[in-house]
């Protein structure tokens, strides 16, 4: 399996975002954080769709929904997994990896 995988500095941001409240929970990131991540993504998967028709990007599973709902805004058709969700008999190939400057 052919994947981008999420680099751990954007996980940890995107952990580190994520406010509680009653109602749920949900990411709270800068404008300019979101846009950042979105255009690297947007990058990554223009990339593999050269070698793969769908985009499959790996993240751990505590990332992995948070991460869904911020690209689904910029790039809709891409497949968003994490770890735990693959069979461990499948053998997995990093193409790229999502990360942002510091």
């Amino acid at each position: 399996m052919k994947v981008i995988s999420l680099d751990a500095g954007v996980e940890n941001l995107i952990m580190g975002s994520v406010k509680k409240m009653d109602g749920g929970s949900y990411l709270s990131l800068e404008p300019e954080i979101i846009q950042q991540i979105a255009t690297v993504t947007n990058e990554k998967v223009s990339q593999m769709r050269r070698v793969v028709q769908t985009p499959i990007v790996l993240t751990s599973p505590v990332v992995r929904i948070y991460f869904k709902k911020l690209v689904d805004q910029f790039c809709p058709n891409i497949t968003v997994l994490s770890y735990n969700e693959i069979d461990p008999s499948v053998q997995i190939q990093a193409l790229g990896t999502i990360a942002i400057p510091q």
